[in-house]
């Protein structure tokens, strides 16, 4: 089974740093959060930092919830 620090990692990873504070803001945590966690920053945070994001991305999992889009440059 993987690591939940692991899973959250790919998750960001595969999304990409133009959502990771869209993301941070739709889960309702702090938009440093996300690069905290890809970049080792936050190796072993406690549950109730990561389980917003944990959620969040268990949603897009289900298909209950979308990944948001990537905002176009103007």
């Amino acid at each position: 089974m993987e690591p939940i620090i692991d899973y959250l990692k790919r998750m960001l990873r595969n999304a990409g740093p133009a959502l990771w504070e869209q993301i941070a803001l739709e889960a309702g945590v702090t938009v440093s959060l996300p690069r905290k966690i890809v970049y080792g920053d936050r190796d072993n945070p406690g549950v109730a930092t990561i389980q917003p994001l944990l959620t969040y991305f268990r949603e897009v999992e289900a298909g209950t919830r979308s990944l948001p889009a990537v905002a176009k440059a103007a």
